[in-house]
């Protein structure tokens, strides 16, 4: 029979493995609440070094877009930004360091942001990011709404001019693309026109014909339309271009043939110029021009003609529409980057048509732009942009690649790649200047 003092003894070891229990309990629940507390504060400080070096990234841009370099060296080939100290209050520090390497070729950015705590490790982050030049031809057709083809059997493929002219054997490539930032289901329609590329769009499938396809070098014979080269995320700025405002001459309506340029001439000569019309007369580029032409654009083609010469550079700012007939341009350099032509209208049509073979980048993101072969076919080298672009008839499209780094006005970065640097033996060493 157990006494009452032996009842007490039980009911104390009961209360005493209760409350050793609960203070474990207690202790582990606080020690857990520590480490997420812990692992809270880590994660805190670690995406703030991450801003930290993403905001010394944004300098380094506009460092470079801007050519500002104020707060900025040059250091054995390296331009290093001047360290950058920010208050992050309750004692905490910020430090924003960056470098740019290979700045004249293909920039490289190294950017850090490290965060100093008191009584505790420092915390850093850094990412590496490689630039390459904006360019106003990423793609060979680039529409703000719609990219139709229609008629005849139309191609598009690419190549570089920097090879040679555009052959079927030894210069082409499938990087032939054709794009719309449109979200419409009608943003690119493509009805037989066979695409050695790439098609894109803002979000809608690319309408295919029966005898349509979208395909590369190593598509399988059997696929109708590659679906690693279609893309429906496509977006692109479309900035305006601005007409010279200084000019060497001012010229009435071109309607006889005339000879504008200086061949042995580094810089273009300027010419303003009322209107062009040219029926059975041509207008010869035999040096660096830059017309621009607040009038319509008339070349008849055929004996109407404006011609690139072998030493010849055209660059055209277009205020209002442009139609040209069946080999009414001619650039006998080849090379689509010695003709260029900007839009600079509000609302324009621009009619390129005939069996003429141009060699050109036409960039007029506000206008009705339409390609038509004329007799047998027509052929294009070299890259469009416009507000609705119109195929039609059996036409061959050459992207000319090398228009790729065109960046005409806006010779400015953009990112290429960006990435985080997280192992030990890829961080490296940015020193405070």
């Amino acid at each position: 029979m157990k006494t009452a003092a032996s009842q007490a003894g039980s009911a104390l070891m009961v209360v005493l493995v209760v409350v050793t229990a609960m203070v474990a309990a207690v202790g582990s629940f606080v020690h857990l609440a520590n480490q997420e507390t812990r692992i809270s504060n880590i994660s805190f400080h670690a995406n703030s070094g991450l801003n930290l070096a993403e905001g010394s990234l944004e300098l380094a841009l506009y460092a470079i877009n801007k050519r500002d370099w104020s707060g900025w060296s040059l250091q054995n080939g390296v331009v290093v930004m001047t360290e950058r100290t920010i208050d992050l209050e309750s004692g905490m520090t910020g430090l924003m360091r960056a470098e740019i390497h290979n700045i004249t070729t293909n920039p490289r950015i190294l950017a850090e942001g490290v965060v100093l705590l008191p009584n505790r490790p420092d915390v850093s982050r850094q990412i590496e990011v490689y630039l390459e030049r904006r360019s106003l031809f990423a793609n060979g057709l680039t529409a703000r709404d719609r990219v139709v083809f229609s008629g005849g059997n139309a191609s598009v493929d690419s190549y570089r001019s920097s090879l040679g002219p555009w052959n079927a054997d030894t210069n082409r490539n499938d990087q032939g693309s054709v794009a719309s930032v449109s979200v419409e289901v009608d943003a690119v329609t493509l009805s037989n026109a066979e695409i050695y590329g790439f098609v894109a769009t803002g979000g809608a499938e690319p309408s295919v014909g029966p005898n349509g396809r979208v395909y590369g070098a190593n598509t399988p014979p059997n696929v109708k339309v590659d679906p690693d080269r279609v893309a429906r995320d496509y977006h692109s700025d479309f900035p305006a271009m601005t007409p010279p405002s200084n000019y060497h001459a001012y010229l009435s309506t071109i309607s006889n043939s005339t000879t504008l340029g200086n061949p042995l001439a580094w810089s273009p000569t300027v010419y303003r110029v009322e209107a062009i019309d040219l029926v059975n007369n041509t207008l010869d580029i035999i040096g660096p021009v830059v017309l621009h032409v607040i009038g319509d654009t008339k070349i008849a083609g055929g004996s109407g003609q404006l011609r690139v010469g072998t030493f010849g550079r055209l660059t055209m700012y277009a205020d209002r529409d442009i139609s040209i007939g069946g080999g009414g341009v001619a650039n006998s350099t080849n090379r689509p980057g010695r003709m260029i032509v900007y839009g600079t209208g509000d609302s324009q049509e621009f009619s390129l048509h005939g069996n003429g073979v141009w060699h050109a980048g036409v960039y007029a993101p506000n206008a009705e732009i339409s390609l038509r072969g004329g007799g047998g076919s027509g052929e294009f080298s070299g890259a469009v942009v416009g507000r609705n672009i119109h195929v039609n008839g059996t036409y061959s499209f050459h992207y000319d690649e090398d228009l790729g780094n065109f960046g005409g006005q806006d010779p400015t970065y953009r990112l290429r790649s960006w990435r985080e640097l997280l192992r030990a033996d890829e961080r490296v060493n940015l020193a405070a200047n």
